[in-house]
């Protein structure tokens, strides 16, 4: 179920832990519910838009006056085996330790190494 937040402290939202805020975070578990937001009038309210993952790569040092997009996605199939490979189709929620963990416990093994 998509949410939209307002004025929310991001310092869960990244791995520094500052204490910032953003004008907006939307969070969404499907295409659908993006494309819904995207196309509502709450969406035009914002000058930006960013698709954040965990923040590992972010430091926010001020107040984001846009909106952060959150996907929350944890689905996840094995689309394809052989003998030798399987293919994986993840939701984009998932935290990248979280799917080797996963792997490893479905002894796919050859992730844990990237």
């Amino acid at each position: 179920m998509s949410k939209l937040y307002n004025n929310l402290s991001l310092e869960s939202f990244h791995t520094f832990g500052i204490k910032e805020y953003s004008k907006g975070l939307f969070e969404f578990n499907n295409p659908a519910e993006l494309k819904e937001f995207l196309l509502s009038p709450e969406s035009k309210k914002f000058d930006r838009l960013l698709p954040i993952g965990t923040g590992s790569n972010l430091l926010f040092t001020k107040k984001f006056n846009g909106c952060l997009l959150h996907c929350t996605d944890k689905s996840i199939e094995k689309v394809e085996s052989t003998k030798e490979t399987v293919h994986v189709k993840t939701g984009a929620g998932w935290e990248w330790d979280d799917f080797v963990q996963w792997a490893v416990n479905e002894n796919l093994y050859g992730i844990e190494n990237l």
